[in-house]
């Protein structure tokens, strides 16, 4: 039997999805979808917040998982979801928080995991990350001219002497 829903999410934006559904009986699927590296140093607390739709269907195979690594091979899983979340037009609000051995970390990566044989899906949309920062991190300047000809790397730069005065 071929799927057909519409989803709609909370902000009407675009969402990725895995489906175990369409491939039909016999099959098994194991999708995931990993983060670029972010940083959370200085961080004493950090948490994941995601709208997402998971379908439960049956069985010890059917899961959602969200999972976090420093190092992008070795995951620890955070969150996993073996009933369904939200709904084809609304979609559930997760907020997920990030474990201690990811605070104060230069890398750290999420991973969102789903495995199913011939069961339904999982889809995901507006992921972010949220923190609270002890020591903030420092900022960095790059300041240029025009014409070409200066720079500086510090945030208030002496020396300079424009030719030209402009209010």
């Amino acid at each position: 039997m071929l799927f057909r829903s519409t989803f709609t999410t909370s902000d009407a934006s675009q969402f990725i999805m895995s489906s175990s559904d369409l491939q039909g009986s016999g099959g098994t699927t194991n999708t995931s979808m990993v983060s670029t590296s972010f940083s959370t140093v200085g961080m004493s607390a950090a948490s994941i917040s995601l709208n997402h739709y998971y379908r439960y269907n049956s069985g010890t195979d059917d899961r959602a998982f969200v999972e976090a690594s420093t190092n992008g091979t070795s995951w620890t899983t955070l969150q996993t979801y073996s009933s369904t979340q939200g709904s084809a037009s609304s979609f559930a609000n997760a907020n997920i928080s990030l474990t201690a051995g990811f605070l104060g970390q230069s890398t750290v990566y999420l991973r969102f995991r789903y495995t199913g044989s011939f069961d339904w899906y999982w889809a995901i949309n507006s992921v972010a990350v949220n923190g609270t920062y002890t020591t903030a991190p420092a900022a960095t300047f790059a300041w240029t001219s025009s014409p070409a000809g200066y720079t500086s790397a510090v945030q208030n730069p002496t020396g300079v002497a424009p030719t030209v005065n402009t209010t």
